[in-house]
């Protein structure tokens, strides 16, 4: 079994940007930084999967290769309440909607409660006072950074005592 997802993976002086400008600045006391190198879009959390159905998966997914890549734009720093703080896709947001749509479609899914989005950190400790003072403080950074989103990975999150290690299993591209 593979605890599998699909992910849109950010291009590494994206990731770089935003660990200098933003991450950086997130208190480690209280919260759980994502570590630069998982930073990604996730568009489809699939669970655990029998490693036969991964490639299913895979084949399914290719029909996505006729979609055109596009630009988008990461900015726009908000939370899910007091747990989760997160840098949004404002550019072509709607593109993302419809590339999640889509996949869910080819895979017979319903997901309702889809968000573009980069996950920066989790809350662990910290009061939502606290966790709302540290949203205000990075949303005075005013942080933009764009980029191509010229494929969609799935990939595999195997948990640890340290965190997450993601690997990519597979890669889809899309027509440029």
């Amino acid at each position: 079994m593979k605890r599998v997802f699909v992910a849109i993976n950010i291009p590494e002086q994206v990731k770089e940007h935003i660990w200098k400008v933003l991450s950086e600045k997130i208190p480690e006391r209280g919260m759980k930084r994502v570590e630069k190198k998982n930073l990604h879009i996730t568009l489809l959390f699939l669970g655990h999967l029998h490693e036969s159905y991964v490639r299913e998966l895979e084949e399914k997914l290719r029909a996505i290769e006729t979609l055109r890549g596009f630009e988008i734009t990461l900015s726009s720093i908000g939370s899910f309440g007091s747990r989760v703080l997160w840098i949004g896709v404002t550019k072509n947001a709607q593109k993302i909607v419809e590339l999640h749509d889509e996949i869910c479609r080819l895979l017979g899914i319903s997901d309702e409660r889809f968000s573009a989005h980069v996950t920066l950190a989790r809350n662990k400790k910290l009061s939502g006072r606290e966790f709302a003072s540290v949203v205000e403080q990075l949303k005075k950074e005013r942080f933009e950074e764009s980029f191509l989103v010229k494929s969609v990975d799935i990939m595999e999150s195997t948990l640890t005592s340290s965190g997450p290690i993601y690997e990519k299993l597979a890669e889809i591209r899309l027509s440029v």
